[in-house]
């Protein structure tokens, strides 16, 4: 990304659409963001002011007919102020327009923000162009985006990490060893049906099937025999997706072991994994901005995971002692 100086004519207009964790610049302003200027013949004793009013490091500043200027910061105050500080001047009554203000660097508001963007000269950019501000976008701005991400990815380790060790909790040993075959046995039965079904469709003789219909089943029974020769055997708890997470655990054949954990209606727990892993494949994919709630169901899902296992191995210690 190269910032320009608010000219209409070479601002940077490209839009690059992919995936990531900080998308367009508009979508990166605060939401509670009020555009704040201040003219250029106001004194600096005035932006400053309202820099401390409204808790902004930066203010754009603006001439007679609205046009963004320059930009007022403690920085380019403190830089002029040690220039003239040996001169008879009062820097208070010292006109913005008088001070160093620091070039107005505009972006277009759809241009994404990525990992190619170099901030380690730029404290901020003006999103939109001199005629039509929508806000000030900061590095700090930037930064609590990737911090928000952060975040959930290590609440989403933390959960995974929780769920395997309750697993190997409920089966310990070499009971594991069933899981991961149940497990194999159930995903291989959609494509052990299809071989199933075409073979009883070849071998038989049945002249109400069209060849077109023939063909169509042959098709579809050997994309789903492609697909169980590229899938290899679960045999560790790291291959695991989520989806397979929630089929061990709720599986009916399993549920009376993690019911003993768990301690909660089947349904409703299994409602709240799917949700999880909505969100997990939410944040995965960067389809959108984490929230503060987002964080908070994630935060709270593990704290719980963490929670009922603790007390179920309180639990199976306390019964191996009294024994």
């Amino acid at each position: 990304m190269t910032p320009n100086n608010g000219g209409t004519a070479n601002r940077d207009t490209s839009v690059r659409h992919r995936p990531g964790p900080f998308g367009p610049a508009r979508i990166l302003l605060p939401e509670d963001q009020k555009i704040e200027t201040i003219r250029d013949i106001e004194t600096t004793a005035s932006a400053l002011e309202r820099m401390v009013d409204t808790g902004f490091s930066q203010i754009p500043v603006v001439n007679e007919d609205g046009d963004i200027i320059g930009i007022f910061s403690w920085q380019s105050f403190g830089k002029r102020m040690s220039e003239i500080h040996s001169l008879n001047v009062d820097l208070s009554k010292l006109a913005v327009k008088d001070t160093d203000l620091a070039r107005a660097q505009f972006i277009d508001p759809e241009l994404f923000i990525d990992t190619e963007t170099d901030w380690s000269e730029i404290d901020h950019v003006l999103v939109g162009d001199k005629q039509n501000l929508l806000g000030v976008l900061t590095i700090t701005d930037v930064l609590g985006r990737l911090n928000d991400f952060a975040e959930a990815f290590v609440l989403l380790y933390e959960i995974e990490h929780e769920i395997r060790d309750l697993i190997v909790d409920v089966y310990p040993g070499g009971e594991l060893s069933e899981v991961f075959e149940g497990l194999s046995r159930r995903s291989a039965g959609p494509e052990e049906a299809a071989a199933a079904g075409l073979k009883q469709l070849i071998e038989g003789d049945s002249p109400a099937i069209s060849d077109k219909k023939l063909t169509k089943a042959i098709q579809f029974a050997a994309n789903l025999l492609q697909r169980a020769c590229q899938t290899r055997p679960v045999t560790d708890l790291k291959d695991f997706t989520f989806a397979q997470y929630r089929e061990v655990i709720f599986n009916r054949d399993n549920w009376p072991r993690f019911e003993a954990v768990f301690d909660s209606p089947r349904d409703l727990l299994n409602m709240d994994f799917e949700k999880i892993n909505d969100l997990r494949n939410t944040v995965f994919h960067f389809r959108r901005s984490i929230t503060p709630r987002d964080t908070d169901r994630l935060r709270r899902f593990r704290d719980k995971l963490r929670y009922d296992r603790n007390l179920y191995n309180s639990k199976d210690r306390q019964l191996a002692t009294s024994s």
